[in-house]
């Protein structure tokens, strides 16, 4: 190979122009990454050592009264790192008694920074085989199978048992419930609904707090579900009101364990559906914009004052339309009994929906889940992924305990 003179009158750049000239662009970048793996293996190498000695509190062949045992040679491991990928064939030292090291686990394949990055590309819609090639991709030699993703999730059952049975203070004003369908088997034609609860506290801070994959949407398994939520802590001292998109059987469900609460259905539902009644599609747009101004209004009688001009101007023309749109109003302006620091929070479901939407994304092109418990292990990332993205006091569990699962 040519040698290069790096002690010339040349500068720099001209000086590392000649190196990109001799060696080719992969077998440069392959040799920095060897280079890398080199390094990582050599700290691993040394900072077990150390951990070792700090352990049986003595050096190498150092003779002394505080030691508290004695090394029994080495043994290769492999480790699949975020940084260079896979590090083949560290040494790590032995002692006669077992020891537990700090730095690497028992058994450990995968540093939880690496297992944290498969669950991110996971959330973001990859599928495990699709993940299994990313990363062959990416480190080459990486053995990473669609398998091992699988199992990684398997992995988290421990953790979403206890968020579903985890205690909840009684400190939420405000419950938004809503379901969506999923599909739990490929071979099962119809789709099973999972409610989902989301609480509003005083301060506008708002999370997931409970999720539940029931047999239909009827007032039996909602009044369990709230049941539930009543044996997880969540008394309704505090609680003043529920927002749901009207269906009756979330309304006497709710009643029935919370007695004199008040309801609000969701503005944008209402709306909605009373759209559909209107028979000149020409006047869709308009009457879709006007409608929804509505509830834009400050106060209470703001809103009714704009509804009877509405009311005005479609009493001849679309009297259907009226007529739905007036059925079961006062039930969707409940939400101006309460400060307007919570309006646009609890006026509609959209904070449930914008929720939905993520399992939406994520689901669109699965055949379905294999049973409740793959189903369980989805739903719970995303809830934490949602917790931890809107709440910034919300605890929940670290980066390493999403990986490491104890």
């Amino acid at each position: 190979m040519k040698q290069i003179n790096f002690n010339s009158g040349k500068n720099l750049l001209l000086r590392w122009a000649g190196v990109k000239d001799i060696l080719p662009k992969e077998v440069f970048w392959q040799d920095i990454r060897s280079k890398v793996k080199q390094m990582i293996k050599e700290v691993l190498e040394y900072s077990l050592n150390k951990e070792l000695e700090a352990i049986l509190k003595a050096e190498k062949y150092q003779r002394c009264e505080l030691r508290e045992g004695y090394r029994n040679g080495h043994r290769p491991r492999s480790l699949i790192t975020h940084i260079g990928g896979r590090i083949d064939n560290f040494l790590v030292p032995r002692a006669r008694e077992k020891v537990k090291f700090k730095l690497i686990k028992a058994y450990q394949r995968r540093l939880d920074e690496f297992d944290y990055a498969i669950l991110n590309c996971f959330l973001n819609g990859q599928s495990t085989r699709k993940i299994a090639q990313f990363f062959y991709n990416f480190f080459s030699e990486s053995s990473i199978s669609h398998q091992t993703v699988s199992n990684i999730l398997k992995r988290l059952d421990s953790i979403v048992n206890r968020f579903l049975k985890k205690k909840l203070s009684d400190e939420y004003l405000f419950l938004i419930v809503d379901a969506k369908y999923i599909k739990i088997t490929p071979q099962s034609k119809r789709k099973r609904p999972c409610l989902f609860c989301i609480g509003i506290r005083g301060d506008l801070s708002f999370e997931v707090l409970y999720f539940k994959v029931v047999t239909g949407e009827n007032e039996i398994n909602y009044t369990n579900f709230f049941f539930d939520l009543k044996e997880k802590g969540l008394e309704g001292k505090n609680l003043k009101m529920l927002i749901c998109d009207g269906k009756k059987a979330i309304e006497n469900a709710f009643l029935f364990v919370y007695p004199n609460k008040d309801i609000q259905i969701c503005s944008v539902h209402y709306v909605r559906e009373a759209l559909t009644y209107i028979k000149n599609k020409k006047q869709l747009p308009s009457l879709r914009k006007r409608a929804y101004n509505l509830y834009k209004a400050k106060t209470r009688n703001e809103f009714l004052k704009k509804l009877n001009i509405l009311k005005k101007e479609c009493q001849d023309k679309e009297p259907k339309f009226l007529k739905i749109l007036l059925k079961n109003i006062d039930k969707t302006i409940t939400f101006y009994k309460y400060p307007a620091k919570f309006h646009s929070l609890i006026k509609s479901t959209n904070l449930i929906e914008r929720f939905l939407r993520d399992i939406e994304q994520l689901t669109r092109y699965w055949a379905g889940f294999r049973d409740i418990k793959s189903a369980n292990r989805v739903i719970y990332l995303l809830v934490e992924r949602f917790n931890k993205n809107n709440n910034p006091n919300y605890g929940g569990y670290s980066q390493y305990e999403f990986t490491h699962f104890f």
